[in-house]
Parts: C-alpha cells; structure tokens; sequence
C-alpha cells in the first residue's frame, strides 16, 4: 500500500511537466497584445487593434507541452515593433512523440502575420513493445539579425538509434520551405535579399 501511495505523488508531481505551460512575463503588453496558451487547446494571440481586441489562433494542432518567447523588433521599418513569437508544442504518449518548433513574426499595428514558419520537427521512440528507442530531428533555423532575417540550411540529426531506419519528422510536421539566405519585410512581405 506504501508504494502505490508514492507512486501516486510520483505522478501528481510530474502532471505540471506534461500540462499546458503558464503564461510568460515577456509575452504581454496589456495595452497592445497578449499571449493565451492555457485558455484552450489552441493557444491565440490578442492584439488591439484601433481600440478593439482581436484575437488570433497561433498553431493548428492542439496544444500539449506548448512554450513559447516573444521579443519586439523593428522589421518593416515603419508603426510600432513587430511581434516575434518563438514557439514549442510537444505531443507525447506512452512510446515517444513529437515535437514541432516555429517562429512567426506579428505586425502589431494590422494584426498580420508577417511570418508563420516551422523551423524544427523531432521524433522520439521510447522503444516500448517491439520499437526501437531513436530519437531524429530535422530543422531549418530561422535568426534575425537587425531587420534582416537569416535562414540557414537543413539539418539533420539521428541520436541514440539502434536501427539505420528511422522515421522521417517531416511526414507529420512541414518544415520551411523558405530557401537558404536572408530575407527582409516590405510592405508586410518577405522579399529575399
């Protein structure tokens, strides 16, 4: 009986781990906009704009392990900063998971969304039963760099598989298709350099 009651605190203390995650202090300014990730299954973004709020859904899939960043920085050169918005949604069960990583880029003046791209896309087998245990990872990262935004090539990593055939993390999750260089916003667009 002694164990099943430490089993059970075991687990109550690791439902925070899996739960949708708390809202971040860097992700309000409440005169302007707004980051909701533990509403709802989707987390939204609120802007207002001309007085009004709008609210704005941020990923199509449901939110598990979501975490997010945000940033201001001046990008089209005109209005207030935009909003950049770094963001992680993990999707795990019993034998592994999932993990998608974006980044998007809000003009805070319009409520547009100026860039909406997934930078990394992972797979994760536990080898439960009778898989193997891998874990593979694809990703594209996407920096800015003063109103220059920076798109390096695709990469790749295996870890610790003990098989050559492992499952491609893009078949689930649309890495960009933004090609390698740098790019920067005009009139609301990315136009490559």
């Amino acid at each position: 009986m002694k164990e099943i009651f430490v089993i059970i605190i075991f687990l109550f203390s690791h439902i925070e781990f899996y739960a949708q995650s708390k809202e971040k202090d860097n992700c309000f300014d409440y005169t302007r906009y707004e980051v909701k990730s533990n509403i709802s299954y989707f987390p939204e973004l609120k802007i207002k704009i001309k007085g009004e709020w709008k609210t704005f859904e941020l990923i199509d899939e449901r939110a598990e392990r979501f975490d997010f960043e945000c940033e201001e920085i001046q990008l089209n050169g005109k209005g207030s900063k935009e909003l950049v918005i770094r963001w992680s949604n993990a999707v795990y069960g019993s034998g592994g998971g999932y993990t998608a990583k974006g980044i998007q880029i809000w003009d805070l003046d319009s409520g547009t969304r100026l860039l909406n791209e997934i930078v990394s896309c992972s797979d994760e087998s536990f080898g439960k039963q009778l898989s193997s245990s891998y874990f593979v990872e694809c990703q594209k990262q996407i920096q800015i760099e003063g109103r220059t935004i920076i798109v390096f090539e695709k990469n790749c990593k295996t870890e610790w598989s003990n098989t050559e055939e492992v499952s491609d993390p893009t078949l689930n999750c649309e890495l960009t298709r933004l090609e390698e260089g740098e790019y920067t916003i005009v009139n609301d667009n990315l136009k490559r350099k």
